[in-house]
């Protein structure tokens, strides 16, 4: 919600991708609606054209925004854009698949691949290192915290 309000405080200083999420979040909205025969009154007969706009405005600030360059919010954009795609009536199969291609392309170049023990300063929640939000120092710790939560045979039965 911060960056929903900073963006209509300062429209100029929103980064292209994260216009592509929002706009890609919308389309998979409309497009729920559209699929579940549950649309608002105020959307009633418009929310497959809205969708498709949207999916529209997610392809152009995806293309404006560059995806090779993988700045912050490039693979949730590409992959609520995949989802829009798929869910559509006439399923181009083969755009679905390219873009499956291009969505483990980019999640590979942005190092996703990699195991996350090798990397134990970086956290799940990009920009945040608080207390809440610590990064754990190693795989034991958060082996023992699972163990505590969860009990040693739940953990022993998934192994």
């Amino acid at each position: 919600m911060k960056k929903y309000e900073a963006h209509y405080s300062k429209p100029k200083e929103t980064k292209v991708m994260w216009l592509a999420l929002l706009f890609a979040v919308l389309s998979q909205t409309m497009l729920s609606y559209e699929i579940c025969e549950d649309e608002p009154p105020e959307y009633k007969g418009i929310s497959q054209s809205t969708a498709e706009l949207y999916r529209l405005r997610t392809a152009q600030c995806l293309m404006l925004g560059d995806i090779t360059k993988c700045a912050p919010y490039t693979l949730e954009a590409l992959l609520y854009n995949t989802m829009s795609e798929w869910a559509r009536k006439d399923q181009n199969e083969p755009r679905v698949w390219m873009m499956i291609g291009l969505l483990v392309r980019v999640g590979l170049q942005m190092g996703y691949h990699r195991l996350a023990k090798s990397l134990t300063d970086m956290s799940i929640f990009p920009n945040i290192q608080t207390e809440t939000h610590p990064t754990f120092p190693t795989s034991q710790y958060s082996k023992a915290r699972c163990e505590e939560e969860f009990g040693a045979s739940s953990i022993a039965a998934t192994l």
